[in-house]
């Protein structure tokens, strides 16, 4: 054994112990930045948590206990989208609906009541109304006041022709004048500023910093703060770093400008008592999301499914398309898919994003939310109707075809309808196909597992194969070698090339996935391709189609 090949032997456990802890790090960077670094988004998760049971993680749950910060979270979130929509279209609100609450008014029973008049064609997603930051249930006309002052909030989310979803709320306040003192409620109480003291006495008073800071989600880059010391002697100092950059005032009033996303401010107090040094320090995060505005927020630019589509059977794979306002593609990260109030995790990632939904019989409620990488986001949903099919019934035709163009075979089976059977995988489908045609098939892993076709066989299917000179180019070109590995009767992986075999195309898009995990519905188009370049030849080199094929396809 050479002295490089010991030295590799060390360092190779070495390389992998430091892969591992890199790989642990990163995907801890990424739990960390989506349950801290986007509390709006968690936020929300809770709110519905409360209602269907989802699961969110314990990190934001902590940050988000209350019930109170969760409201003012979302109200601030529809606010916030409204008025950039507003600012950007300069002109005055649309009403969309109105209330016979008249605001600002004294009335004298605890028993409310008001009505709600759409004024648009709309369709509506959700109706919400909040009295003092508690959401009624299930609305009747009818809310429940204190004493005092009451803050009713009215919050109608609606549903546009493209399925996105937009949300508009109106804000009032109603006073209530009890004749009577026996059922006084305690008056409504504001937040007040942190304090943070230092129990180190200085002539009896407490040392300590006064600040409204907060850990928050603010939608606006520019943030103002108050921050000053309380009971310090002449030497007390106080420094304020936002993002390890130190900020002055001349007075205990900031204003300062955010990064997108998350922001650290550092207070630090220090002053001398009792001949000892002080010191207090307090960090703050401040998460900035822009407003999505017609102008910015992220859209679907492609999905497999309509609004109202009738579905024969349960099973269905959704294939969605999402990119930011500047073009960038937006991946499974920044797309929360919902049936029914049950999060669906996604499947793969290839030319789409890829999620496998099981329907209910009947009416099914599909909800897409799609977040950009500066937290900007778009609400879409859709109502899909599926008639329930038992196994083994027929619920559409797929069109299948398999060809060797680049072989100049042509297509070995033309065009041709095929029935698809409930309960029966992409996989039991082709393996039916070719079976019920007279093929014989090799496959790596099974039906339901990890299928992958390997070789089609059947007498003479590659008898006339002939590479065509100018592929013949294209390959060698691309430093690959031609081998005379291959049989008149059968076709497949390491025919003509190491880089040869069968690839898969549905519905226009070559996929990177196995057929057990793939499903069909009625109308879908399945191709069966085979290649002599890892698909660079017939244009399934990349995932979204471009980069690394040849300039000619075949």
């Amino acid at each position: 054994m050479s002295r490089l090949q010991r030295i590799s032997q060390k360092l190779i456990p070495l390389f992998l112990l430091i892969a591992v802890a890199i790989g642990s790090f990163c995907f801890y960077s990424n739990q960390q930045y989506k349950a801290e670094e986007n509390p709006l988004k968690q936020a929300v998760a809770e709110h519905l948590e409360q209602k269907n049971n989802i699961k969110i993680p314990t990190t934001a749950l902590k940050k988000l206990n209350s019930k109170k910060s969760i409201f003012k979270k979302q109200i601030e979130e529809f606010k916030q989208t409204n008025e950039a929509k507003n600012l950007l279209e300069k002109k005055e609100k649309k009403s969309y609906f109105k209330t016979s609450i008249k605001n600002k008014e004294t009335v004298f029973n605890k028993i409310y009541k008001f009505r709600i008049t759409h004024l648009t064609k709309l369709e509506i997603k959700n109706v919400f109304v909040y009295v003092n930051e508690d959401e009624i249930s299930n609305f009747t006309g009818k809310i429940l006041l204190k004493n005092g002052e009451n803050k009713i909030l009215v919050l109608v989310r609606y549903i546009e022709k493209n399925r996105k979803i937009i949300s508009v709320f109106e804000e009032y306040t109603v006073f209530l004048k009890l004749q009577t003192t026996n059922s006084v409620t305690p008056p409504y109480s504001k937040q007040k500023a942190s304090t943070s003291t230092v129990k180190t006495t200085n002539n009896n008073k407490n040392f300590s910093i006064n600040t409204n800071l907060e850990n928050k989600t603010v939608y606006n880059e520019k943030f103002s703060f108050f921050a000053k010391l309380n009971n310090a002697s002449k030497k007390g100092e106080l420094s304020v770093v936002l993002n390890g950059k130190t900020i002055t005032s001349t007075s205990e009033n900031y204003s300062v400008a955010l990064n997108i996303g998350s922001n650290s401010i550092r207070l630090k107090a220090t002053d001398i008592i009792k001949g000892k040094t002080v010191t207090i320090n307090q960090t703050y995060t401040i998460i900035f999301i822009p407003t999505a505005n017609p102008e910015t927020e992220p859209k679907i630019e492609y999905i497999n499914i309509k609004n109202e589509q009738t579905i024969k059977g349960a099973d269905f794979l959704l294939n969605i398309l999402a990119k930011d306002f500047s073009g960038k593609r937006i991946y499974k990260n920044g797309i929360e898919v919902k049936l029914n109030d049950t999060v669906i995790r996604n499947k793969w990632d290839s030319n789409y994003s890829v999620y496998k939904l099981l329907f209910i019989d009947g009416k099914n409620t599909l909800d897409i939310r799609i977040t950009d990488n500066d937290g900007r986001f778009a609400d879409y949903s859709y109502t899909i109707n599926c008639q329930k099919a038992q196994n083994g019934e027929k619920i559409g035709k797929i069109n299948i075809s398999i060809d060797a163009k680049v072989l100049s075979l042509d297509y070995i089976i033309k065009t041709t309808d095929f029935d698809i059977i409930q309960g029966d995988n992409g996989a039991k489908t082709i393996a039916n196909f070719l079976n019920q045609n007279g093929f014989e098939y090799s496959n790596k892993g099974t039906i339901n597992d990890g299928f992958y076709l390997y070789r089609i066989t059947k007498s003479g299917i590659a008898q006339n194969a002939s590479i065509p000179e100018e592929l013949k180019k294209e390959i060698k070109n691309a430093g690959l070698t031609l081998n005379q590995k291959h049989s008149h009767d059968s076709l497949g992986e390491l025919d003509f090339t190491y880089a040869s075999g069968w690839m898969i195309k549905i519905n226009g898009n070559f996929i990177n996935y196995n057929l057990s995990d793939a499903v069909f519905k009625d109308g879908d188009t399945l191709e069966i391709r085979f290649t002599l370049a890892y698909g660079k030849d017939i244009g399934g080199y990349s995932l979204n189609g471009s980069g690394g094929n040849f300039d000619i396809t075949w």
